[in-house]
């Protein structure tokens, strides 16, 4: 594919669920967190986070924040969703890099 852009599949859309129709990636591709191991021992892993899949109805909402998404990054989930509700785990989706920590 020319231009060095790659095609992703599209997902349902993280606000209705309906078939997505645009995808996009967060503005950072990892999730850092620690990992403890059985003997106690920690070490930092990288995640891939997933990309976000709208449908046409959401796609300028959430892409110009007014519509703000979250992520929830519990093992069992993993997803994006409306931010501030709850994901399919029971977590709330929230804000991965607050403004606040960009510095």
């Amino acid at each position: 594919m020319s231009g060095g852009y790659e095609a992703i599949p599209h997902g349902p859309c993280v606000i209705c669920g309906a078939p997505g129709t645009q995808s996009f990636f967060a503005s950072r591709p990892f999730l850092t967190r620690t990992r403890v191991a059985a003997d106690g021992s920690e070490e930092q892993v990288s995640e891939p986070i997933a990309p976000v899949h709208v449908c046409q109805a959401h796609f300028v909402e959430v892409f110009s924040e007014r519509l703000p998404i979250g992520y929830c990054a519990e093992p069992s989930c993993r997803r994006w969703g409306p931010l501030g509700e709850a994901s399919p785990c029971g977590v709330p989706y929230v804000e991965l890099w607050p403004e606040d920590e960009s510095s």
